[in-house]
């Protein structure tokens, strides 16, 4: 099996979970790094075996210097609408400009939820049915580990209405993808990411490099974990 078809088999196996429906309208979020392109093209592919789904595109800007016009291009040639959604639009200021918290002492977990918080309103105020997240594996990993390290149960209020197809695609397996292509895999870094971000990931990296445990046995625990804690 290559690259490829493991991620087209991801994806079966996420939309065999009952997430996806005649007539839906789906809200895919989209950034300017090659994985999520890369995915989102996959998805594309595989979405034509239901051709009865509608999809858009929504682009949440930080205001961190991302390159939107990478997505406009990407977007033009797909020919799908492209919604663009600003932190400036919504909170008046940019992601740098915001404050912490108690609730929320670290920025990027901060971030992460108000991305979502984001997504979800747009997705209700403009009759979506689901929003869809380019979460591959090792993020998925990451993502779990800080959850519940800083907020239990705060981030999982959105799972009603986000559905993460890729969270069993490895890098490797884009990556792989990317190489076959042609392609320049990049990969935007944020200059505000968190020291405990940082070190999460360079823990979960070492972990799965060294081979402790299963990449796919990892995520699974993860999510039933995430699954006994409620918001």
């Amino acid at each position: 099996m290559n690259a490829m078809e493991r991620v087209f088999r991801a994806i079966e196996k996420a939309t065999r979970g009952g997430r996806f429906k005649p007539r839906m309208r789906i809200l895919y979020t989209l950034t300017d790094d090659t994985y999520s392109h890369l995915l989102f093209e996959a998805f594309i592919k595989y979405e034509r075996k239901f051709p009865y789904v509608e999809i858009e595109v929504l682009f949440v800007d930080e205001g961190l210097g991302r390159d939107i016009n990478s997505v406009r291009k990407f977007c033009e040639e797909l020919d799908l609408k492209l919604n663009i959604v600003s932190f400036r639009d919504v909170f008046n200021v940019d992601l740098q400009h915001l404050q912490g918290s108690w609730i929320f002492p670290d920025k990027c977990f901060l971030c992460r939820y108000l991305k979502r918080l984001i997504m979800v309103q747009y997705m209700k105020n403009n009759g979506f049915d689901i929003v869809i997240l380019g979460t591959y594996l090792e993020r998925f990993i990451v993502n779990s580990i800080l959850n519940l390290m800083l907020k239990p149960g705060i981030i999982n209020i959105f799972n009603d209405y986000i559905a993460e197809p890729f969270r069993r695609v490895s890098l490797s397996d884009i990556r792989k993808i990317a190489d076959d292509r042609g392609i320049k895999f990049k990969s935007f870094k944020c200059p505000l990411k968190s020291r405990i971000e940082l070190t999460c990931e360079k823990y979960v990296n070492e972990v799965l490099d060294k081979g402790y445990f299963p990449k796919y046995a990892m995520a699974k625990g993860f999510e039933e974990v995430a699954k006994r804690i409620k918001p």
